[in-house]
């Protein structure tokens, strides 16, 4: 009686939180909004270990806005113990703003896209290499400005150049920008860019190369049912050779009842992890299905496969065959948005 009562009541409640983009945040004090995201996978792979459950995420987010001007947002994951953001925001106008802090790169699309909003179960190989490995975007301690003039965006930021820690372990900093245009309402144009500026503490020998830099271009359209995100990066390795990817998605929305809807998705990457050497060719495929239940309930039901040629690391990128489903919740209404 009890489980009949409850799945007779669940599509009315999953409508009204599908009436708004992402549930409403608690407010415990003016000024004062907190939210929550859990996600949880069940990873199957042809590799060790074959089969794995996980929580990806577990964050609490607190944001502080005691006036229009200013504005702290704390992130802290419990499933990494590391406190992910730490920021204080300055709004001059809509046109220049200031933060300082800790916070992401404002560099690669897909980077910038918070994971609440992302619809694969990860960025993939080429944000994986380019901009984690070789370290152009993710988290990093520093200060941006960025601002927004009719369709165009811009950020800019100064930062230490070690990302995932707090400390600074390089006397060199890292610049990182970005501007984007938006001509239409459906379609987002991007450039990003990178440099960095190596010499880290008492390090001997000398790095082989001190000044590293990345570029990337994007475009992201979204027309009324269909999402279609296109990617290319370029990075420079320390001491080595080039890289390059592509990676693309699309997915369909299709809605089954008010309160759900199904979207599938498909992808794909192809990564030259040493430009202009042979056998250096990683690329991937990916196809699945989400299900959105209401305003912050997902489910991603995805399937891919990495393959590699005999001179890509597998330390680096090694060939795997996986399925993996999660369950993501995710309650916060003021995700930051991407920069573009």
């Amino acid at each position: 009686m009890r489980i009949a009562f409850l799945l007779s009541i669940l599509p009315s409640v999953a409508s009204a939180q599908l009436q708004e983009p992402f549930a409403p945040a608690k407010t415990f004090f003016p000024g004062v909004r907190v939210g929550s995201r859990l996600h949880g996978d069940l990873r199957f792979a042809d590799g060790y270990p074959d089969h794995q459950l996980r929580i990806r995420r577990a964050r609490l987010s607190v944001d502080l806005e005691p006036a229009r001007w200013v504005r702290a947002e704390l992130d802290f994951d419990f499933a990494q113990r590391e406190l992910k953001d730490a920021s204080v925001r300055l709004r001059v106008d809509r046109w220049l703003r200031f933060e300082l802090g800790r916070f992401r790169k404002p560099f690669s699309r897909i980077e910038l896209t918070n994971s609440g909003r992302l619809p694969l179960w990860r960025r993939g190989l080429v944000n994986s290499v380019i901009v984690e490995d070789l370290a152009f975007g993710d988290r990093d301690v520093g200060a941006a400005v960025r601002g927004r003039v009719e369709q165009f965006r811009y950020a800019v930021g100064v930062y230490n150049g070690s990302p995932n820690t707090w400390a600074d372990t390089d006397n060199g900093k890292d610049v990182s920008a970005r501007f984007t245009y938006r001509p239409h309402d459906t379609l987002r144009l991007g450039v990003s860019g990178g440099f960095k500026y190596v010499t880290r503490l008492c390090e001997r020998p000398a790095p082989a190369r001190r000044d590293l830099w990345a570029a990337g271009v994007d475009m992201r359209l979204r027309l009324s049912k269909v999402d279609w995100v296109l990617e290319a990066l370029w990075g420079m390795k320390e001491g080595g050779p080039r890289a390059a990817g592509v990676t693309t998605f699309a997915s369909v929305r299709i809605p089954v009842s008010p309160a759900v809807e199904i979207r599938p998705i498909a992808k794909a990457e192809l990564l030259a992890y040493r430009l202009r050497a042979n056998d250096n060719l990683a690329w991937s495929l990916l196809a699945g299905i989400n299900v959105h239940a209401g305003a912050f309930v997902r489910v991603l039901v995805q399937g891919e496969a990495v393959w590699t040629q005999a001179n890509v690391d597998p330390s680096v990128v090694d060939e795997e065959r996986l399925l993996v489903v999660r369950l993501a919740f995710d309650y916060r209404r003021w995700f930051r948005e991407e920069e573009g």
